[in-house]
């Protein structure tokens, strides 16, 4: 029991340590693509992030995703003989807020990037939804401010039976 007391209080100090550090931001804007399952139909994406490492490689991460929200729901009509297909097709644009840790780390000249888990909340749709999802992605300097930034992210929203898979590309202002 004491040699995990002790433990457990050389962690303590050691991430007081960690957190110590100067930490940096960045805020970056990512047009992208999305491919998705379900009743959503591909469609544009865009997405303004930013967020705060306090050191080297843990952070927070702050989103706000556009999507353009092409649903395409279909069903049979049964009472009909033979029974019909009926396509129901609207466009309900859409955004998602989004929060959640970033885990970051050198590789190369760049970074590589992963923002573990997302939670979210939608605006927009007739019944706004919770979403959950994760992040992976690259960012290469051009200069000390500015750089490129390669991003593929999966969402979930709860309640609607899709999968959202979007590849995204942009610039990235590092403060």
């Amino acid at each position: 029991m004491k040699k995990i007391c002790i433990l457990s209080v050389f962690v303590m100090f050691l991430s007081f340590a960690a957190f110590a550090q100067a930490g940096s931001g960045y805020l970056s804007i990512l047009p992208g693509y999305q491919f998705s399952s379900g009743d959503v139909d591909d469609s544009f994406v865009m997405s303004l992030d930013g967020g705060y490492f306090f050191n080297d490689n843990w952070g927070l991460h702050l989103g706000l995703m556009y999507d353009e929200g092409k649903f395409d729901f279909g069903k049979v009509l049964l009472p009909t003989v033979p029974p019909t297909w009926e396509e129901l097709k609207f466009k309900d644009s859409f955004y998602v807020f989004e929060i959640g840790p970033e885990l970051a780390g050198e590789v190369g000249k760049g970074q590589m990037y992963w923002q573990i888990i997302n939670l979210g909340h939608t605006m927009g749709l007739d019944e706004n939804e919770w979403t959950y999802g994760t992040a992976v992605g690259y960012r290469y300097p051009i200069n000390d401010k500015w750089g490129f930034n390669v991003q593929g992210a999966y969402h979930r929203i709860d309640d609607y039976d899709t999968d959202h898979w979007d590849l995204r590309l942009g610039f990235t202002y590092k403060f």
